[in-house]
């Protein structure tokens, strides 16, 4: 590759990561798996989550609730129900009453 002459670190640089890297889905996968999975992840500010609401957010490969309470308490789940997978939060945002319920099972 050829450096350009007036850039005195361009001559000793590493060459950044493969095509693949930002493409190959089995790339992807594999570091779902053994950086994404291991680490917390930051599902947004406090102040992107309206009191009273909640709210699906992806994270990686997972699909959350994110609940904020009126009294500002905050919480987050599977966006699934634990019985028939039944999605929690269908909306992008959605009114958050005193319970979570899934629509399958009312």
């Amino acid at each position: 590759m050829e450096r350009h002459p007036l850039s005195p670190r361009l001559d000793h640089c590493p060459e950044g990561l493969p095509r693949a890297a930002y493409l190959d889905a089995d790339w992807f996968g594999r570091e779902m798996v053994t950086v994404f999975a291991r680490q917390w992840w930051m599902g947004g500010r406090l102040s992107d989550f309206a009191p009273g609401t909640m709210q699906r957010v992806r994270l990686g490969a997972a699909e959350v609730v994110v609940c904020r309470l009126a009294d500002g308490g905050l919480s987050a789940f599977h966006n699934s129900c634990r019985h028939r997978g039944s999605e929690l939060c269908r909306e992008a945002v959605e009114p958050l009453g005193k319970l979570v319920t899934c629509p399958y099972h009312a």
